[in-house]
């Protein structure tokens, strides 16, 4: 198996570069490039994959060997509301809405073209699947078997929350401090745990008692074992719909989740039973779920039951077999 990597810095050789690398034991060869589609073409693999979006619609149309397999993660819908977050005016949010809306039919092309397509949630996968007769459905996260508990930890006497992901708009941590805080004053008992870095985190209060900073931490074993042990539930209101692995590798440790309704977490909250929602952008109603979790830590501990069953059936040994086979396939 070949990775294939834009080179990064300007100083790089244009490459192709290969070298010898492995994944949790899993040998491949790393290539680095500042040409993806020469190293491809070099490499003549007969099925190569590229996430599906506007910036690899490039690759996805050329003419190159073996048949390609993308994968989806963003449909249209969240495509614009990540891109717009940052839009200085209307006219600006225009000019992004109707680019992307020009990419989207060359993009729905290439995957009618494609020898396939995997899609990683099922928002891209209601966007892309029916597309091509050979589409796949699986849920993407880092949470190996051999992490998941037999059972999750009891709950703590304080509840104890966090917020884990970049810090930046999409991510919502603003929002949760800001439910956090609105709960507090309603009589909440908390903790609020906070991992990640990004540009938003000098606006996250540093003398807070209530609130503690942890920044970037490994995923393993560092973050899995944290969280596994030390946390009730994670509250993660994402103001994008997006399938981020935060949610599945929550439920890895035993934490159901809280967040707005986004398409992601409300289809993760009804089929885990793990999960539970408020408004976009409803600061008071998450504070409101927050006041109703402290004053029944049951609904918590079966929803906690309920994130390990979960993640036992969408395991990152289990979905990676199932991509597999669906590439052999194809």
């Amino acid at each position: 198996m070949h990775v294939v990597a834009r080179a990064s810095g300007s100083t790089r050789p244009p490459g192709p570069n290969f070298s010898e690398a492995s994944f949790d034991g899993l040998p491949l060869t790393l290539v680095t490039t500042q040409d993806i589609a020469r190293a491809i073409t070099q490499i003549g693999s007969e099925i190569w994959t590229v996430l599906l979006s506007p910036s690899t619609l490039p690759l996805l149309e050329a003419e190159l060997p073996g048949r390609s397999v993308p994968y989806a993660e963003f449909d249209l819908h969240n495509r614009v509301l990540t891109s717009t977050i940052g839009a200085t005016s209307r006219f600006d949010s225009l000019r992004i809405r109707l680019g992307l809306l020009r990419r989207e039919r060359a993009l729905r092309n290439a995957v009618r073209h494609a020898a396939g397509i995997q899609c990683n949630g099922r928002v891209a996968y209601d966007a892309y699947g029916h597309l091509n007769p050979h589409s796949l459905l699986f849920f993407d996260s880092r949470v190996a078997e051999s992490t998941i508990p037999e059972q999750p930890a009891p709950m703590h006497s304080t509840l104890q929350l966090a917020f884990s992901g970049r810090l930046i708009p999409q991510k919502g941590v603003l929002d949760a401090i800001e439910a956090f805080s609105l709960a507090r004053h309603q009589g909440l008992n908390a903790s609020l745990h906070v991992f990640g870095s990004g540009k938003l985190g000098d606006q996250i209060p540093h003398d807070d008692p209530g609130i503690v900073i942890h920044g970037s931490v490994p995923y393993r074993p560092d973050w899995v074992s944290f969280m596994s042990t030390e946390i009730d539930a994670l509250l993660i209101p994402h103001r994008q719909g997006d399938p981020s692995c935060t949610y599945i590798e929550g439920m890895g440790c035993g934490l159901p989740f809280i967040s707005y309704t986004n398409d992601t977490a409300s289809d993760l909250a009804a089929k885990s039973s793990a999960g539970w929602t408020a408004p976009l952008g409803d600061t008071e109603a998450l504070a409101r779920l927050l006041l109703d979790l402290q004053r029944a830590p049951e609904r918590v501990m079966k929803a906690k039951y309920a994130a390990l069953a979960f993640a036992r059936q969408h395991s990152f040994e289990r979905e990676s077999a199932m991509r597999a086979a669906h590439l052999r396939a194809c």
